[in-house]
């Protein structure tokens, strides 16, 4: 599968064992050096750890960038280096980014990753967050079955986007929906990569 060439950015997978029946399956379809996004919201840390052993080896053995997903607790415990977040955790102070935002001060490893679903939450961003985000997940792109909401508006998404162009310099990425066939949609609009479950599970 090479559609992952014409982008700028490696592509990512978002964790999902409620969708996700073979986790190994479609970490072996991800080329070497994406990303993945460890999202298990619903589980212990105990269940993280386990889960999380029971992929390791494969994610390192590709060259995988390991994200810990709004767990500040597992993200201290797992060993990666990488965090992600998204507007709903800003809003519900679920999070502790001083700790993050320290850390990356001081560690030249470590990557922060952020999901955004509308103009306003990114704008009202601080503006010392936003200046050390290294990927910028907008969602969602497309219909989707991991969120109830609509998909973003055409206009609305490239606000969006257009707005991270101007005030990060992180990569930006289309997740939600995402298939072969709009692929192209996604890259000629401007995002620099893309991000799905489904996606690496067909």
């Amino acid at each position: 599968m090479q559609y992952y060439t014409n982008f700028i950015g490696s592509p990512a997978l978002f964790s999902d064992r409620n969708k996700i029946n073979d986790i190994q399956s479609a970490i072996s379809k991800l080329p070497r050096f994406s990303l993945f996004i460890f999202r298990e919201k619903s589980f212990e840390i105990s269940k993280k750890n386990d889960f999380l052993h029971s992929i390791i080896k494969q994610i390192k053995a590709k060259n995988i960038r390991l994200f810990i997903a709004s767990d500040n607790d597992f993200y201290s415990k797992s060993g990666s280096y990488n965090f992600h977040f998204s507007d709903f955790d800003l809003r519900s102070n679920k999070i502790n980014l001083t700790k993050i935002l320290h850390r990356k001060k001081f560690c030249r490893q470590v990557n922060i990753s952020y999901a955004c679903h509308s103009l306003k939450d990114l704008t009202i961003m601080n503006r010392s967050i936003k200046n050390v985000i290294d990927y910028v997940f907008i969602s969602p792109i497309f219909i989707t079955t991991s969120h109830n909401c609509r998909p973003l508006s055409f206009v609305a998404r490239q606000k969006i986007l257009h707005h991270c162009q101007k005030t990060t310099s992180a990569l930006i990425y289309a997740l939600g929906g995402i298939n072969q066939s709009n692929l192209y949609q996604i890259k000629k609009t401007g995002f620099d990569s893309f991000a799905g479950i489904d996606f690496w599970c067909n």
